[in-house]
């Protein structure tokens, strides 16, 4: 196995493992802290339900918002989302564009988690 081969294997690996922590971390935030965890839970599956704002485009928002605002795991769990609610590299690419605008020099680091997650969900390149 060459070094880059290895290192992007550690890195998934290691991606893998840092979810599972923070996962496991929530379940008992969720044990200890059970009603907040219900509401909030509830109020943010209720964002998420079709309304005037389509699913596809309230799912690009949160994108470009979790990358201004850093959080790791959220970019990865919103690439996926944006992939299944049927979003192109495209659109998920604009939706970064805007959040470098908002966000800056920072939100440029955080595009490469961006990128990593593109590579492994794979969206279609554009609308077909």
């Amino acid at each position: 196995m060459t070094p880059s081969n290895t290192h992007t294997r550690n890195t998934h690996l290691s991606k893998e493992s840092e979810q599972s922590q923070i996962n496991k971390a929530q379940a008992r935030y969720r044990r200890e802290a059970s009603d907040a965890a219900a509401a909030f839970m509830q109020f943010w599956r209720k964002t998420k339900e079709e309304s005037t704002v389509p699913t596809k485009y309230k799912e690009l928002m949160q994108l470009a918002i979790v990358l201004v605002q850093h959080c790791r795991p959220c970019i990865n769990l919103h690439t996926q989302i944006c992939v299944q609610v049927g979003c192109t590299r495209a659109e998920i690419l604009d939706a970064a564009n805007i959040a470098l605008a908002m966000g800056g020099g920072p939100v440029f680091e955080y595009i490469g988690y961006l990128m990593q997650a593109l590579d492994e969900f794979d969206p279609p390149k554009e609308a077909t």
